[in-house]
C-alpha cells in the first residue's frame, strides 16, 4: 500500500507528534510563562509520542512519502522504544541537582527535533533520509553537551562530538556515492536488487565492499563501537547523568534499527528463517570482528575505570559489542532476541545513571570510592546501595534478571551459528564483566573508611528508579510476555 505525503499523520503519528512538538516549542520560546514549563511540556509530548507509536503497531503498512519511509511494526516499535527513552532522560533533567547552564525552549526544542529525527531514521527505506537524519541528532547532541557545563573543557567535548558525527556523515556519504553510482537509486530495496549486477561489472566487487564499508563505519560512530568507543565514553564521563543516558541508549538503538533494516533488504532470507548475505558481500564477517574487538576493549577498559559514569559508559559500548554479535548471524530468531535486548538495555542503563546521582550530588564526585560501604550505612544509602547492585548485575548478565535473558538470547543466536571464535570471545568478556561487577559489589559491602551522611533518595527519583527495576527484575522473572511483544514487532514491509 502506498501513502501519499498527506496521510504522513495517519501513517507516521509518533514523528508527528514529536516534530511538531518541536516546532510549537519553537514558536512559544518567546512567550515566557509558557518558555518556562517547556521541560514539562517536553515530557508530556514524548509521552504522547509513546502512546501515539503503540497505537500505530496494527496501522495499514506500506510506504510513505514516495517511498523514502516504512510504515510498519518495526519501525514503530523502536519508535515506541526511543520515545519511552526520551521520556526517562527529560524526567532525569528536570529532578537533577546537578549544576550547570539551564536549558531553554529553544533546547528542548531541539531534544525533540532530535527524538522525531530518529524516529524518522528507524522508519526510513532511503540512505539519504539516514545521512540526513544522523547530521540532525549530531548536532542536537552536541548542543545537549555544551549545556552540561559552562567551562572550556564541555564546549570541546561539545565541538569535538559535532566533529565527529560530521566525520562519520562524511564517510557515509562517500559511501553512499559509490553504492549509487552502481545501483542509481538510494532506495534500500532497489539497491540491493542491483546488487548481482554491480558484482559482475568489472571492479564492481571491490567498488561495492568500498561503498558498504564506509556506511556501515558511519554507523559503527553511531553505534557507540569501536573506533568511536572512547570518544563516546569521554563525553559522558564529562556530561550530566541525564545527556550521558541519552548519548548511551538513543542514537544507539536508532543504529540498531538501521542495521536490521538494511540486513533485511541486503540479505537472502531462506524459508527456516535464516538471513544469508549475498556471495561476495561478507559484511556480517567485518561486523562480528568489529563486535569482537569491541567487546574486548571495552571490559577491559572498564576493570581498570576509576569514574563510575566511564565505567557505565564501558559497560554500555561492551552490551553494544554483544548486540553487533548477534547482528553478524541474522535470522528471524536473532532480530527477536535483538528487540527483546533493545528493551532490556534502554532500561538498564539510564537506570544506572540515575541511581549515581543521589552519589554525584550528595558526595561530591563519581569516582568509584564514593561507593564503597554504602550497603553499611542506613537509610537512604542501603535503598541506593540494593537499587545500584541490581543495575550492576542486570548488566553483567546475572540471573534471574532481565539483562541475563536478554543476553543468552543473543549467545544462543551465536552458538546456533556454529560461530565458534565468536561465541568463545563473547563468553571471555561475560566473565571479564562479572569480575569488573563483583569488584563494585564488594567495594559497596567493604567497611566505609569515614562516617557519611546517609544518602537521601528523592520520591521522583525514588519513583522512576522503581519503575525500571519493575521491567528488569519483571522481564527477567517473567520474560514471556516481552518475547510475545518483540515477536509481534518483528515485522517488516518490504513492499
Amino acid at each position: 500500500m502506498n501513502f501519499p505525503a498527506g496521510e504522513w499523520l495517519a501513517a507516521c503519528p509518533s514523528q508527528s507528534v514529536t516534530i511538531g512538538g518541536a516546532l510549537l516549542l519553537v514558536l512559544v520560546a518567546r512567550v515566557r510563562r509558557v518558555a518556562a514549563k517547556s521541560a514539562d511540556l517536553t515530557l508530556l509530548l514524548t509521552a504522547v509520542s509513546a502512546a501515539a507509536a503503540a497505537l500505530s503497531m496494527d496501522a495499514p503498512r506500506g510506504f510513505v512519502v514516495d517511498g523514502l519511509l516504512v510504515a510498519d511494526p518495526f519501525g514503530a516499535f523502536f519508535s515506541f522504544l526511543l520515545a519511552l527513552a526520551a521520556m526517562v532522560v527529560v524526567w532525569m533533567w528536570t529532578r537533577s541537582r546537578e549544576h550547570g547552564p539551564v536549558a531553554s525552549a529553544t533546547d528542548w526544542a531541539l531534544f525533540l527535533g532530535s527524538l522525531g529525527a530518529m524516529q524518522v531514521i528507524v522508519c526510513a527505506s532511503h540512505f539519504g533520509v539516514v545521512w540526513a537524519g544522523l547530521t540532525v541528532v549530531g548536532l542536537a547532541s552536541a548542543r545537549w553537551l555544551s549545556l552540561s557545563g559552562r567551562d572550556a573543557a564541555m564546549r570541546s567535548w561539545a565541538m569535538d562530538t559535532a566533529a565527529q558525527s560530521s566525520a562519520a556523515a562524511a564517510w557515509m556519504l562517500l559511501g553512499l556515492a559509490l553504492l549509487l553510482g552502481f545501483s542509481a537509486t538510494l532506495e534500500y530495496a532497489p539497491a540491493a536488487a542491483k546488487l548481482s549486477v554491480a558484482l559482475a561489472a568489472p571492479g564492481g566487487k571491490a567498488v561495492l565492499l568500498v561503498g558498504l564499508a564506509l556506511v556501515l563505519f558511519g554507523m559503527s560512530q553511531s553505534l557507540g563501537m569501536v573506533p568511536s568507543a572512547s570518544s563516546r565514553v569521554g563525553a559522558v564521563g564529562k556530561a550530566r547523568l541525564s545527556v550521558g543516558a541519552w548519548l548511551l541508549v538513543g542514537l544507539p538503538l536508532t543504529a540498531v534499527a538501521v542495521l536490521l533494516r538494511l540486513a533485511r533488504a541486503l540479505c537472502e532470507i531462506s524459508s527456516d528463517g535464516v538471513w544469508t548475505a549475498w556471495p561476495g558481500v561478507e559484511w556480517p564477517t567485518v561486523l562480528s570482528v568489529l563486535a569482537m574487538i569491541t567487546m574486548t576493549v571495552a571490559n577491559v577498559a572498564a576493570l581498570r575505570e576509576v569514574n563510575l559514569k566511564r565505567l557505565v559508559a564501558w559497560w554500555s559500548v561492551a552490551h553494544l559489542g554483544y548486540l553487533g554479535m548477534a547482528l553478524s548471524v541474522l535470522r528471524d530468531r536473532t532480530v527477536d532476541a535483538v528487540l527483546f535486548d533493545a528493551v532490556i538495555y534502554a532500561a538498564m542503563v539510564p537506570g544506572a545513571l540515575l541511581m549515581l546521582a543521589p552519589l554525584v550530588e550528595q558526595r561530591g564526585g563519581a569516582a568509584v570510592e564514593v561507593l564503597r560501604g554504602i550497603a553499611r550505612e542506613t537509610g537512604g544509602s542501603r535503598r541506593v546501595a540494593i537499587v545500584v547492585a541490581l543495575f550492576l548485575l542486570s548488566l553483567s548478565g546475572v540471573p534471574p534478571l532481565a539483562g541475563y535473558e536478554a543476553r543468552a538470547g543473543l549467545m544462543k543466536a551465536v552458538f546456533e551459528s556454529d560461530r565458534w571464535v565468536l561465541m568463545a570471545v563473547a563468553t571471555i568478556n561475560s566473565g571479564l564483566g562479572l569480575l569488573c561487577c563483583t569488584r563494585l559489589l564488594l567495594l559497596m559491602v567493604d567497611a566505609p573508611r569515614e562516617q557519611q551522611h546517609p544518602l537521601s533518595l528523592d520520591g521522583d527519583t525514588g519513583l522512576l528508579a522503581g519503575l525500571l527495576v519493575a521491567v528488569i527484575v519483571g522481564a527477567g522473572l517473567w520474560p514471556a510476555t516481552l518475547h510475545l511483544f518483540v515477536q509481534r514487532s518483528a515485522m517488516f514491509f518490504t513492499g
